[in-house]
């Protein structure tokens, strides 16, 4: 079950640079590759590149059964994610993020009283140890102070055994 104690799981781990790693071999990204996934604006807002397409093509590629549960939760700030949709397996539920609320908010609310989610991919545009969707910002503190409550009800809907997979460029690089 997803409880207090993975949630800082999830946010210690942000803070090693072995994720960013092996996020870049599962997409098969070397160093240069994988810097060039997103851009940065001068605000510190995300810009979707051209650098997507390993993205694209490993969800794509993500074999599921149609005996598991998993979700989708797709930030439309990814450039062409709409390509992203075309290869998705039915199997998956597909839910788009309204960039104008708090991504984390809209998960949560997606998932209360549900059960038995095998599986929730989160896709969105990252930076350097932080993640956006939709106005939300996810950071280790974020996700441990301001969100603990949000992600504490998302993991009462996970099976036993559940993935949060988390999608999106340069999100493990850096110092948190």
């Amino acid at each position: 079950m997803f409880d207090g104690a993975a949630v800082a799981t999830v946010g210690t781990v942000t803070t090693e640079q072995i994720a960013q790693s092996q996020a870049d071999a599962f997409f098969g990204a070397d160093d240069a590759t994988a810097a060039d996934h997103t851009s940065v604006a001068p605000t510190g807002e995300p810009q979707p590149t051209t650098g997507d397409q390993a993205l694209f093509d490993a969800l794509a590629a993500y074999d599921i059964s149609t005996a598991r549960q998993e979700i989708l939760f797709l930030s439309t700030s990814v450039q062409d994610y709409q390509q992203l949709l075309d290869g998705i397996s039915p199997n998956v539920e597909v839910i788009i993020l309204d960039p104008a609320r708090d991504g984390v908010e809209q998960m949560a609310e997606a998932l209360a009283g549900r059960t038995g989610i095998d599986a929730i991919h989160l896709v969105g545009e990252g930076t350097e140890a932080q993640m956006h969707f939709g106005t939300s910002f996810l950071t280790q503190e974020s996700i441990s102070t301001r969100y603990a409550e949000q992600f504490q009800q998302i993991g009462q809907s996970l099976s036993q055994n559940a993935d949060l997979l988390i999608y999106g460029c340069n999100f493990g690089r850096g110092e948190a």
